[in-house]
């Protein structure tokens, strides 16, 4: 099974997201965000696990770890950034714990992942050394050294400066800090969008 681990900003940004994302990326963007399918998200890791993989006890070591963190912190996010190929990433600030809860995660399942080296198959020019190595040896581009947070709000066939320009002129208009409403397990979908959520601990209620 293809899964992730992802932190689910809370309400007002959770909507805000998915209406600008599907505002401005109607047509363009290949998968659209919602509220049910598709959630907007700050993934911890995601990649394949057998099937009696126990991502249950995974969410619940997460959360009994970082419990208190989760219930007081905030985070922080900077400005819209294309990423090559194609996608369109809103960056958080650098912030320690989501490193530390990445870390964490990355530990607790590093044995169970099931590597594919299909993924392996392709062009990697536009992928740093660390993302490489990564890749390699843990299957996902953002893990370890290379962890990245950040909520992907689409992704379209190529990098448009004007998108950037749009997306970041209404990101900007509203607070760059976000509550914690969730942490979920979720089925990947194409393009690595948390298609739907299999187990889920809630965190944050408006």
């Amino acid at each position: 099974m293809k899964i992730g681990f992802a932190i689910i900003p809370n309400s007002p940004m959770f909507e805000q997201i998915i209406e600008i994302s599907n505002l401005l990326g109607e047509g363009k963007f290949f998968n659209s965000l919602g509220k049910n399918e598709n959630l907007p998200h700050i993934t911890l890791f995601q990649g394949e696990f057998g099937d009696e993989f126990d991502y249950k006890m995974v969410l619940n070591l997460i959360h009994s770890e970082f419990k208190d963190w989760l219930f007081s912190g905030e985070i922080l996010f900077k400005n819209l950034e294309y990423v090559p190929n194609g996608w369109y990433f809103y960056m958080c600030d650098s912030c320690a714990n989501l490193t530390k809860m990445h870390e964490f995660c990355l530990n607790l399942i590093k044995d169970s992942i099931i590597l594919n080296s299909e993924r392996l198959n392709r062009d990697l020019s536009d992928l740093s050394k660390s993302e490489i190595d990564s890749l390699k040896k843990f299957g996902y581009r953002y893990a370890a050294n290379s962890y990245k947070p950040h909520i992907t709000i689409g992704r379209s066939n190529e990098k448009s400066e004007k998108m950037v320009d749009a997306l970041n002129m209404e990101l900007n208009k509203f607070p760059k800090t976000s509550k914690i409403g969730k942490l979920t397990v979720y089925e990947m979908g194409e393009n690595g969008t948390h298609k739907s959520t299999l187990s889920e601990i809630k965190i944050w209620v408006k």
